[in-house]
């Protein structure tokens, strides 16, 4: 980390949250020669402590700005580098924008080596949340089930990180000539597929009742059959005498159960 000089002063950064707004907060921290003391997003109710060491600085999202920061990552670190800290942003870790700003900072430095230093700070920190979003990325492929109203496919899920984007695509390669809603209901957004592309948009629960002849009261008779075997099967697979409920555990983490057909009450 270099040293603080005379120009530098200590800024505590809001933004709007998008990948484009975190982007203009490092071209603006770059370029003004601040140190962030904090990035967050502004949520038009923040009131940050200040003192005469820390100002608050209100970000506009500059896609020119922005374009700039995502090409030079690219260019100067790797577009590896850049889909880890998209990944990243994507998290819902506290304090994930600094650790994102500490990675492309030293990256900047260090060159498209920066993944090979996992001895570093920023290295170490970011990584760890790009596994945390990939691995449950990869469990959701597993995990999210459907059930089949009139002409769709829809589920519900509650990721802890914001990871529709990530996992539309597998899908929409599985299921390439369905429709299908997967409806993140933590973050009232959704995936929505059409047999030729999907979209990320938002979506509520109101929506899905909305529907043309969607009836939340009136399940069709396959979906019961659909639930039931889901069921019979998650029952029938399990060997009573090799039971490891905290292996299980490990495997399929609780808070994902009550979306499960097999596992719901």
């Amino acid at each position: 980390m270099e040293a603080v000089t005379q120009m530098d002063k200590y800024i505590s950064y809001l933004y709007d949250g998008s990948f484009y707004g975190l982007l203009t907060v490092i071209y603006e921290s770059y370029y003004s020669h601040s140190v962030p003391t904090d990035i967050s997003i502004d949520t038009k109710v923040v009131n940050p402590q200040q003192s005469f060491l820390n100002d608050c600085k209100l970000i506009t999202t500059d896609y020119e700005k922005a374009e700039r920061v995502y090409n030079a990552i690219q260019t100067k670190i790797g577009q590896e580098s850049l889909e880890q800290v998209y990944h990243a942003l994507l998290s819902d870790v506290k304090g994930k924008e600094l650790v994102i700003y500490n990675y492309v900072k030293l990256g900047f430095k260090i060159g498209k080596t920066i993944d090979s230093h996992l001895y570093t700070e920023e290295v170490s920190s970011l990584r760890k949340i790009v596994n945390k979003v990939n691995k449950e990325v990869h469990l959701m492929t597993g995990f999210i089930r459907f059930t089949y109203i009139n002409n769709f496919y829809y589920s519900i899920y509650e990721p802890d990180h914001n990871i529709s984007e990530l996992i539309a695509p597998f899908f929409a390669d599985r299921f390439a000539d369905q429709y299908f809603i997967i409806h993140d209901i933590k973050r009232n957004v959704a995936v929505i597929y059409d047999t030729k592309e999907w979209v990320i948009t938002s979506f509520y629960k109101s929506d899905l009742e909305n529907l043309k002849g969607y009836n939340k009261n009136l399940v069709s008779g396959n979906d019961i059959c659909y639930e039931k075997l889901w069921k019979e099967y998650f029952v029938n697979v399990a060997i009573k005498e090799r039971k490891n409920d905290r292996q299980q555990t490990l495997l399929m983490p609780k808070r994902y159960r009550k979306n499960m057909l097999e596992t719901k009450e």
